[in-house]
């Protein structure tokens, strides 16, 4: 149990620290972007969001409720399975978004005009997921500070690029996507050395019947979830602006940071729900713990 709580005022910090960056990056992009601009970058941040959907295939589960089922060779097999997986995938899906960059320009503003920042997305796509990946391994691995540092990483560098590229450089909404890219190969490459352990060279085939096998039946419920969460953008757009969709964007923002806590809970969570499995008292555990969470679900919506 402490190290739940450890866990969770760890992520709670993280989170609230990635967070943070939104609010700071925030009055920077609406002092030099309009609200269609703004809109734009929305949009292509939409895409790149469902596009790591499909490049991930649910397999981050598959990593998370057999990581605690297996040790040393096999665990690390597991580990480089599901690599190969969503590295492939994410590839793949990154290589269609690149090439069909300016049909995609074309039906989402109307103009090829913004091809280039959509070829960005297709770059950004793998080390998205890589980074996710490895973000995962160091919450299982209980590697608290790592995790914290990864983020700090993310957001510094983030807040540097866009300084340079933006604001120095001049460079527009082009700078806005060379920074993204340029912050997440930062903390990919910071994260990717400190799992680096974990993995092995050699695909398994067992371990890749096992993993999608568990994942694929989960992933029309992703799915779902992501339309339920993404797709009101592309509706919008064809009733609305893109300035309407811009003012949409920035007032959600200001209202994210209400699942802070949510966010918090359910980092910690997972890494210690599939710990208990395996221990004799694990039911009484789980008892334990549920009338807490449900009680302080119940506080936050009273005090809503």
């Amino acid at each position: 149990m402490n190290n739940f709580l450890k866990a969770f005022l760890s992520f709670g910090l993280a989170t609230s620290i990635e967070k943070l960056l939104g609010f700071v990056i925030l009055p920077i992009y609406t002092k030099y972007f309009n609200a269609t601009e703004y809109g734009i970058i929305d949009m292509i941040g939409t895409v790149l969001q469902v596009a790591c959907i499909f490049g991930l295939l649910q397999l981050e589960t598959s990593l998370q409720r057999y990581y605690y089922e297996y040790d040393k060779l096999k665990r690390k097999l597991l580990v480089s399975t599901i690599y190969y997986w969503i590295g492939i995938c994410s590839i793949v899906i990154g290589g269609i978004i690149f090439l069909a960059s300016g049909i995609l320009s074309q039906q989402l503003f109307k103009t090829p005009e913004y091809a280039m920042l959509i070829k960005t997305i297709a770059i950004q796509l793998p080390l998205t997921n890589i980074s996710m990946l490895g973000l995962v391994l160091l919450r299982f691995e209980k590697e608290n500070l790592k995790f914290l540092s990864v983020i700090i990483t993310k957001v510094v560098s983030t807040l540097l690029f866009v300084y340079v590229f933006v604001i120095y450089l001049k460079l527009g909404l082009k700078g806005v996507f060379i920074a993204q890219v340029s912050a997440i190969f930062c903390s990919t490459f910071l994260v990717t050395f400190y799992v680096r352990k974990q993995f092995v060279m050699k695909l398994s085939k067992i371990m890749s019947r096992k993993n999608l096998s568990y994942a694929l039946p989960q992933f029309p419920a992703r799915v779902g979830s992501m339309v339920l969460g993404q797709a009101n953008r592309f509706f919008m757009l064809g009733y609305l602006s893109l300035a309407a969709i811009g003012i949409y964007s920035v007032s959600m923002k200001l209202a994210s940071s209400i699942q802070l806590i949510n966010t918090a809970f359910i980092m910690a969570w997972a890494p210690f729900m599939h710990a208990q499995f395996k221990k004799e008292n694990n039911q009484k555990v789980f008892s334990n713990i549920f009338p807490l969470v449900g009680w302080g679900h119940l506080f936050m919506c009273m005090s809503d």
